[in-house]
């Protein structure tokens, strides 16, 4: 008897050390595929130096369509809501490029919030501005949808992977989200 449950305890711990996670057996899956995804905003890719960086944001920047912002100098500008007459529903996005030792972009950061958010405003909390950014990244991103992922760290985030592409989508706070886009190749590591 002893020796039966055994065996059972050691197959049920083989076959469930072998199941893969969701967010493994994706990522496996659009790797494998070998298709590049490296386009960000603004015509901004994954692989540009950090030079063509800075020149865009430059002329972004020359243009009126970013300015220098509150975080760290890192540009910013206003996403303006599709529902203009709710006040404060406007979205204020900054970014910055990930570069690795070789000053290539191996990745994007991009932090958002209402700019009327209010800790008691829960109508423009961070729960809400994630459902409504996952829409938006849909739309400048096309291709696989997201799906719920909860990491080791104990961050729970909304997940896209697309080829070599990865955006994770997260609540930082009550305020604000984050979405990091980052390359899975390696290539650029």
């Amino acid at each position: 008897m002893n020796r039966i449950f055994f065996i059972i305890i050691n197959l049920i711990l083989i076959v469930g050390c072998q199941k893969k996670s969701e967010y493994s057996t994706i990522l496996t899956r659009e790797l494998e595929k070998k298709n590049e995804f490296n386009d960000l905003i603004f015509d901004m890719k994954i692989g540009q130096s950090r030079q063509d960086y800075f020149d865009i944001c430059y002329q972004l920047n020359k243009q009126k369509k970013i300015i220098s912002g509150e975080r760290s100098l890192n540009p910013e500008l206003i996403l303006k809501s599709k529902n203009g007459s709710t006040k404060g529903s406007n979205i204020k996005m900054s970014f910055n490029g990930i570069f690795n030792e070789k000053k290539t972009m191996r990745g994007f950061e991009m932090r958002f919030y209402f700019t009327g958010w209010s800790n008691w405003n829960k109508d423009l909390s961070s729960e809400n501005l994630l459902f409504q950014l996952k829409d938006t990244l849909r739309k400048w991103f096309p291709g696989n949808d997201f799906f719920k992922v909860n990491f080791e760290n104990n961050l729970s985030a909304e997940v896209k992977i697309d080829g070599n592409r990865r955006i994770l989508a997260y609540k930082v706070n009550s305020k604000d989200v984050a979405v990091r886009i980052e390359d899975m190749s390696g290539k650029y590591d």
